[in-house]
């Protein structure tokens, strides 16, 4: 689990996790010698790190600086994920714990250790530090209909050369027209909108042919399996709270929100024909389109509105996984294999889509 160090942590020190591995590593630190007259490595404590990262004019034990109890529970998180070697839990205080590499971090190659180290944030702060790096690649997409009707869904940026963003098929067709917060009109004129023919996987791609958001970090996309922990991340449409008793685990920035729940299931939805995924977190309405993201910061999936099906909306079926307390998202693959047909321009794929109209937003 991840550390429950206080949330100002990792706004205020975000790379203690590293600067952690990097204090502790064996050459970093102090030698000696053991019984046998071998030399070796020595390791080092909470106290010798506290006096290493503290700030110019301050010591350790500021209150502008991470307690030492917090800093120890960065690294018996990282002992917990096998990176460091615990010599000496320490006192109360936690002063004299003190920790060293484990032989697996020794053993890794190069690019195993980049790796862990994109991902340190993420193990000891958790979804957080997920949602703080990502909650500006994620936007509100507003539709408006023939009858300036307004529905607000979910869009997300990924990591691409041709800045891409995805969001669900029914967030884009039928629109009179289209809002994205942070994309000017220039922009969106200069975009095309695909959208799968497949109408059960509801998956649509916004390419643009240059960059756009400069300053949202790109998600990334991965694979989910049972019962990974993930987020997800949307729009919920709310338009009042009157007579309404909503219980959420959620994490709430502004109207940005943050449900958290497990994949539960990898079932075959029997009107798609198509694997999908159950979640176990209610998102509704402004979800559709937002990214499923597991707790290494990759998307695994999108949020479905409601499973597909040939019969009417208003059916008793379509409320049956919303009572059970259930959410329906795409899983990755289906988003790369339509990702793919896009780029070699497989009409059999993808259909492109025209919007009359875009209207700014801030």
């Amino acid at each position: 689990m991840p550390i429950l160090a206080p949330y100002h942590l990792h706004k205020e020190f975000p790379d203690l996790p590293s600067r952690a591995l990097d204090f502790f590593h064996p050459d970093n630190g102090k030698h000696g010698k053991n019984e046998q007259g071998q030399r070796i490595w020595l390791p080092r404590t909470i106290m010798e790190f506290a006096e290493d990262v503290a700030r110019p004019g301050q010591t350790p034990d500021s209150k502008q600086f991470p307690r030492f109890h917090q800093l120890n529970q960065i690294c018996q998180r990282l002992a917990d994920v096998n990176l460091l070697t615990v010599f000496n839990r320490g006192t109360w205080d936690s002063h004299d714990a003190s920790y060293f590499w484990t032989n697996d971090l020794l053993l890794m190659s190069d690019k195993e250790k980049d790796d862990i180290r994109r991902l340190l944030n993420y193990i000891v702060y958790g979804f957080v530090a997920i949602f703080e790096d990502f909650k500006n690649s994620i936007l509100p997409i507003v539709h408006y209909d023939s009858d300036e009707n307004r529905a607000v869904g979910t869009a997300f940026v990924i990591r691409s050369d041709f800045n891409l963003l995805f969001t669900a098929a029914h967030c884009v067709t039928g629109a009179k027209a289209l809002s994205l917060r942070g994309v000017s009109s220039a922009d969106f004129r200069a975009a095309e909108i695909f959208v799968s023919k497949n109408n059960a996987l509801d998956i649509a791609m916004i390419l643009f042919d240059h960059p756009v958001l400069p300053d949202a970090k790109r998600l990334e996309l991965g694979h989910g399996k049972i019962l990974d922990d993930v987020i997800a991340i949307g729009y919920p449409n709310v338009p009042t709270f009157a007579e309404v008793l909503a219980v959420e685990k959620a994490t709430i920035a502004s109207e940005l929100t943050g449900t958290k729940g497990i994949i539960v299931s990898n079932p075959t939805e029997i009107f798609s024909k198509a694997p999908m995924y159950l979640i176990s977190a209610r998102v509704r309405g402004g979800f559709s389109g937002g990214p499923i993201i597991n707790d290494r910061g990759l998307v695994v999936g999108m949020v479905l509105r409601q499973p597909i099906s040939e019969i009417s909306p208003t059916d008793s079926i379509y409320a049956q996984y919303d009572n059970l307390g259930y959410g329906i998202a795409i899983p990755t693959e289906h988003i790369l294999a339509f990702t793919k047909g896009v780029y070699h321009r497989d009409q059999s794929v993808y259909e492109k889509i025209e919007i009359r109209e875009y209207r700014e937003i801030s």
